[in-house]
């Protein structure tokens, strides 16, 4: 993605709002990686340390590039010690907690730096815990679009780890969104409320399916067939024809794989022979030669 942080957000919707057409397929990861790249431009070549060197990078940084530089590898670290297992055997309870303390100060000290506060929401939700809850919501409020978005993500993110977390209080706040004049946070809202909060909200969702925009339509439809709910079956047959699919404004053909493979993957769970139907003539429509029919026929491999 070519936006970065100084350039002026989009009028009708966060600049993160383009890449979340497909939230609901990517996993902690999958944000994570895509958050950086949008941040900085690239990876920066980092030697592993440990969390209590990172932060310490972190308080000690004097400057504004110095300081979202820290902040980011230490998400990076976070990120890699996850992966590879080590958070929950080499990190102690107590360094847990000290990163989190620290994280939460740091975001208040430094407020108005807005690259900076997005890696320390990025990094409370890779961290996951329920404490940084009330510090993360009270960004949701933030003028700023994109501070918006990322404090969204991880309020959701942590609710996603933390089941004891979702009460009606907390999970009211998700499902103001599916209201909200931000087409990304109507997107973000359906996908994690069909998932953690079908029975209060999946008729609420079902609304989505009359949205305006046609990407908060698709993502409510894929969510929805995800969970077996035919009434979203018109609009994820509209997934499947290559008139409605060129009207988007994909930014990759990646992103035209990752659509065409969520929608595939609904419409198996929904186990609808019409629908899987119209994905195998897409398929047949285009030639695997050219890029828009390799990331076509790749997505639909099954069909």
């Amino acid at each position: 993605m070519s936006t970065t942080p100084n350039q002026p957000p989009h009028k009708a919707a966060s600049p993160a709002a383009s890449h979340m057409l497909l939230f609901f397929v990517l996993p902690c990861l999958g944000f994570i990686v895509w958050a950086s790249w949008s941040l900085i431009g690239g990876f920066l070549e980092r030697k592993p340390q440990d969390v209590p060197a990172r932060i310490e990078a972190v308080k000690m940084a004097r400057s504004s590039g110095d300081r979202w530089q820290a902040v980011y590898a230490l998400s990076q670290e976070l990120q890699r010690m996850k992966s590879r297992g080590e958070w929950d055997t080499k990190v102690s309870p107590e360094q847990k907690q000290q990163l989190f303390e620290a994280l939460v100060s740091l975001q208040k000290e430094h407020g108005s730096d807005l690259r900076f506060k997005k890696y320390v929401l990025l990094t409370l939700g890779q961290f996951g815990t329920a404490q940084a809850l009330p510090s993360i919501r009270e960004e949701i409020n933030s003028k700023d679009p994109e501070i918006r978005f990322y404090a969204a993500w991880a309020f959701i993110e942590i609710l996603s780890k933390n089941p004891e977390s979702r009460t009606p209080e907390t999970l009211a706040e998700p499902r103001t969104w599916l209201n909200d004049a931000d087409p990304s946070f109507r997107k973000i809202a359906a996908t994690f409320l069909v998932q953690y909060d079908r029975e209060g909200s999946q008729t609420a969702v079902e609304q989505l399916l009359k949205d305006p925009e046609r990407e908060v339509r698709w993502n409510a439809a894929v969510a929805l067939a995800s969970v077996g709910d035919e009434g979203s079956v018109a609009t994820l047959k509209e997934m499947f024809n290559l008139a409605e699919i060129r009207k988007l404004d994909l930014r990759s053909l990646e992103d035209l794989k990752q659509l065409l493979a969520s929608a595939f993957e609904a419409a198996r769970k929904l186990k609808r022979d019409d629908v899987l139907d119209d994905a195998k003539k897409l398929k047949g429509l285009v030639d695997p030669a050219t890029p828009e029919g390799a990331a076509i026929h790749e997505a639909l491999g099954g069909a």
